[in-house]
């Protein structure tokens, strides 16, 4: 343990106080780790972006294009990174929805639970969740979507 000293308004110190070194490196440490979480997924979400991308060039200038893909992922989010960190904060399968739902957007109660690999109580359960945090909404149509943080 080391001591910092603290400094009163006037200026003049007062007893030093200990401060536990270790447990703010191991803070430091998680939150470095979460960061790292957030820049992995990202990465990995933005490679797979790309190589569609690269494919459906490489269709369209060899002239093939049926080959190109009729569908392309955009996250109906516009790629806001904060859902990156939703997603490493809540984990299990409701991360397993808000990215399901950021890689196909709006889906209905019966595409999350066959995209999520889920039961019919585990979807009802993780949709009442999301919404209860406002992360989720239903439109009209009946399907859900993320909202716009």
């Amino acid at each position: 343990m080391s001591t910092r000293p603290h400094l009163l308004s006037e200026g003049e110190p007062i007893a030093a106080q200990p401060v536990d070194e270790l447990a703010e490196l191991r803070e430091e440490l998680a939150d470095l780790q979460s960061q790292l979480h957030v820049l992995e997924t990202n990465y990995e979400r933005d490679r797979k972006q790309i190589q569609q991308l690269i494919l459906s060039l490489r269709a369209i200038f060899s002239g093939d294009m049926e080959a190109v893909p009729t569908h392309t992922s955009t996250p109906p989010t516009g790629g806001d990174r904060r859902w990156d960190t939703w997603i490493s904060k809540l984990g299990g399968k409701q991360g397993e929805f808000i990215r399901a739902l950021l890689d196909h957007g709006a889906m209905t109660r019966e595409q999350l639970r066959i995209s999520t690999h889920s039961g019919s109580s585990t979807v009802d359960l993780v949709l009442r969740k999301l919404k209860e945090l406002s992360l989720i909404v239903r439109s009209g149509d009946g399907r859900w979507q993320l909202k716009q943080l």
